[in-house]
Formats: C-alpha cells, sequence, structure tokens
C-alpha cells in the first residue's frame, strides 16, 4: 500500500505492508483528515450513487471508477463466490480487478467499526487530478504524457514530489495517485473539498456516508 503524508513535516511517500498499518499510522500522527482510494460506505445492493456521478463526471476514464460491492460481498472468498452473492443481490457479477480489492475494501470498513481517529473520507485521483486541470481531461496515467501532466500539476502544491517519485522509479502511479489523495485531504481540512453526490446524503447500513470527495 502506497500512501503519502506530512508525518515529518513535509509531503512524503510511505510504503505500507497492509491496511492495519495505515489506520495504526494515522493513529499515531493523529492525522486530522485521511483520504483513501477505496470505497468508503458499502450498499445493500445496487450502485452508489457517488458511483455513477463519478463516471458521468469523468467521462471517457469513467473505466477507472470500480462498482462498490455490497457489503455481503466483500467476505466471499473467490470471485466465483463473489460474482454468485453479487448476482442474487442485484444482477451484476464480480470482475477480477475489483475482486483484487476486495481484501482491501473488507479491512478498510472493518477497521472503520473501531476508529476513533480523525476523519477518514473516500476519494478518487482521478476526480482530484480533472478538478486541479479546470476540468480538463487528461490522457491515461500509463502513457508517459498522462503521467508527466499529472506531475506537473501535483508540484504546483508538492514541489518535493519528483525528489519523492526518483526514489521509487517502480510505484510512480501509485505514488501519483497518493498524492492526489493527499491533495483532496488537503481541500477538505481547509473546507474546501467537495464530494459526489453534491445534492444529497446517502449512507450506508452502519450509518456511514457514501460520498467521493475531491
Amino acid at each position: 500500500m502506497v500512501a503519502a503524508d506530512y508525518g515529518r513535516g513535509r509531503p512524503e511517500l510511505r510504503l505500507l505492508p497492509s491496511t492495519a498499518d495505515l489506520f495504526h499510522l494515522l493513529g499515531q500522527q493523529r492525522c486530522a483528515t485521511a483520504v483513501l482510494d477505496i470505497p468508503i460506505g458499502l450498499p445493500e445492493s445496487g450502485p452508489r450513487e457517488c458511483d455513477k456521478d463519478a463516471r458521468l463526471l469523468l467521462g471517457r476514464r469513467a473505466s477507472t471508477v470500480f462498482s462498490a460491492p455490497p457489503r455481503e460481498v466483500v467476505e466471499a472468498r473467490s470471485q466465483s463466490e463473489a460474482t454468485l452473492r453479487w448476482r442474487r443481490l442485484d444482477g451484476r457479477g464480480c470482475s477480477a480487478q475489483t475482486f483484487g480489492i476486495l481484501p482491501r475494501i473488507r479491512e478498510v470498513d472493518l477497521a472503520l467499526d473501531h476508529w476513533a481517529g480523525g476523519e477518514v473520507f473516500e476519494g478518487h485521483p482521478e476526480i482530484a487530478f480533472l478538478e486541479m486541470a479546470g476540468q480538463r481531461p487528461l490522457p491515461s496515467k500509463h502513457t508517459g504524457e498522462g503521467r508527466r501532466l499529472r506531475m506537473e500539476l501535483l508540484s504546483l502544491y508538492f514541489p518535493s514530489l519528483p525528489e519523492e517519485v526518483a526514489a521509487h522509479p517502480s510505484l510512480v502511479e501509485d505514488a501519483l495517485d497518493a498524492f492526489a489523495c493527499l491533495w483532496t485531504a488537503g481541500r477538505i481540512a481547509d473546507g474546501r473539498g467537495r464530494h459526489l453526490p453534491s445534492d444529497s446524503e446517502e449512507t450506508d447500513s452502519k450509518g456511514i456516508r457514501m460520498a467521493i470527495w475531491y
């Protein structure tokens, strides 16, 4: 897991083995605001409004938004089991990509049950980059041009970013996403954060708000 924080007075990249280590770090640093690129707040069935709005906003980059699985699905231990559960609930299946992040979603969902630290929000790097770019769509981050443009945007806010990325050349895309979440956390902390859906409140069965912040 790749994260970015202000732990030692300046923005820096951290490599964390697990979600538990992430929440331990948040507690140690007494972070008031944290943004995770992971679904927070899980539906009983059907798509979340924030996911639908995020796809509409991103347009051609809509495929970067994963459907948040129903809470019953995150307990599945195989992709076939996850697909059976999901189809029983609302007719959809579970893609390999979504199944790959189910353990992280499950860990965050469980961690929030006992979390007593600062506020934890869901973010989406591509929505953050779209906002940074003045609603101008960017090329895929998997292209050299896409990475360069994201680096330029983030460097306006984090001058030390190139140095951090250079120290982890195999994690460039993850590092850019992590700093995009840190950018979002700063906006929320300053009272400038926005969220999808923008005009309604949607909560899950635990009372957790289902919203994507940027």
